[in-house]
């Protein structure tokens, strides 16, 4: 459908007006959008048209072969700062500079429910009359409002299914090929493609919001240096997700530019920060989202538990923690690791329950300080005569001797176990 109506010769008329109206709603719900309205406009009235920001961002543009450069001039800028109300929207006749010349404009503001969203500019030229241009300003600035709210909707139910679409193909290892092939239409992103699963995590426990949005930045340039525009990143948690495809380089090399990534992000963000890049497994053969998230996300909860400082985790490089894992999720054997933790350190737990000790925090500590006496009193702020009564409670209650390398290599292990669980469940057995 065309603009029919711009051939009413009386311009400014309620019934052209009307018309007008009515004409470009029909072409909203065709879908033709903001671009096929403004395309439409030009080829009826060949009037080059400008829909901008309020700082000059150049939004949709019709009339010049690529998007011309705005400059806002104070006479905009003042206009910009006045309260237009929707009953008062007359459009301004004022100059601005497009691609470095001076150009008269008429500019209406594209108003949604009183406030600013937008603004129209039309360039003076052609062989309307001033009246005539303004009267059929205000008309599409009406119907661009309506499209401009109805998008920005759109774009703000799109955002929040999008992440929620995906975070649940993360979450379940069930990678159902309906809900993968939804989740790459809504990203835009072909996903049943192998990409690698990384996070990336800076002051996790802190809540600036200013620094969480900086960090944000400062990861998707570096990205972009990097690996260019091969990556999916959102915002998930206070946690940094990335995706990397593999296209042109091996897993290998793609953990190799992923460690430049945190390299160069560590010497960007303030000294004495805390900064985990963790990733998946990159040697398990099938490819799954949902397993490669968990692998990076449990390496990324190990790395808060035990890493005091910044660090490169991969889940291929957690050694015993990793092999836990693959056995923890064997439900088959997951209840047989329970039994065993509980055998060798539960005890000890519920004694301190009851007795209001330390026993439980003394055992890792003197475990950490590879069982070294005046290391581990030292790091307790004990006498080491205290700490060798705790040792001998600690031994009557496991009923197990501490000095023995086996009856150590159990208790290590059952240590461990507690940690995995803790991350993978995030409860804890002292809770």
């Amino acid at each position: 459908m065309g603009l029919s109506a711009l051939g009413d010769k009386s311009f400014n008329s309620p019934k052209f007006n009307n018309d007008v109206y009515r004409q470009l709603i029909e072409m909203l719900l065709e879908g033709k959008g903001i671009r096929g309205i403004m395309d439409a406009i030009y080829v009826k009235l060949e009037q080059k048209i400008l829909l901008i920001s309020s700082a000059g961002k150049v939004i949709y543009y019709t009339g010049y072969k690529r998007s011309p450069s705005v400059v806002l001039t104070l006479a905009f800028l003042g206009m910009d700062k006045c309260k237009t109300c929707c009953a008062e929207k007359v459009p301004e006749q004022i100059n601005v500079q497009i691609d470095d010349s001076n150009a008269d404009c008429f500019v209406i503001p594209v108003l949604k429910k009183g406030k600013k969203i937008a603004f129209l500019l039309a360039v003076v030229e052609g062989n309307y009359l001033n009246h005539q241009l303004s009267e059929y300003l205000q008309v599409i600035a009406q119907v661009l409002a309506l499209e401009l709210d109805r998008e920005n909707h759109l774009l703000l139910m799109e955002q929040k299914y999008k992440t929620e679409f995906i975070i649940d193909l993360f979450l379940n290892t069930d990678q159902d090929k309906e809900k993968l092939n939804l989740v790459s239409r809504a990203w835009g992103r072909n996903l049943s493609e192998p990409h690698l699963v990384f996070i990336a995590a800076y002051d996790i426990s802190g809540n600036d919001n200013g620094k969480n949005t900086h960090f944000t930045q400062i990861i998707k340039s570096d990205l972009r240096q990097f690996i260019g525009e091969n990556f999916l990143h959102l915002t998930y948690n206070n946690m940094q997700i990335i995706l990397v495809r593999l296209k042109d380089v091996d897993k290998l090399g793609t953990v190799d530019l992923m460690r430049k990534v945190y390299k160069k992000i560590s010497h960007e963000i303030p000294a004495g920060s805390k900064l985990l890049f963790t990733g998946q497994s990159i040697f398990r053969c099938d490819y799954n989202l949902g397993k490669g998230y968990k692998e990076a996300h449990y390496s990324l909860q190990l790395g808060l538990m035990m890493a005091e400082e910044s660090a490169f985790i991969l889940f291929d490089e957690l050694g015993i923690y990793g092999i836990l894992y693959d056995i923890c999720n064997n439900k088959e054997i997951g209840g047989q690791l329970n039994n065993f933790y509980e055998q060798k350190i539960g005890k000890l737990i519920d004694y301190d329950q009851q007795h209001n000790t330390e026993l439980y925090n003394t055992l890792i500590a003197y475990v950490d300080n590879n069982c070294n006496n005046s290391l581990t009193a030292e790091k307790l702020f004990i006498h080491v005569n205290s700490l060798r009564y705790r040792i001998n409670k600690i031994e009557k209650i496991l009923k197990a001797d501490l000095s023995k390398l086996e009856c150590m290599a159990e208790i290590l292990l059952a240590l461990k176990i507690y940690k995995m669980q803790k991350c993978l469940t995030g409860n804890s057995r002292e809770d």
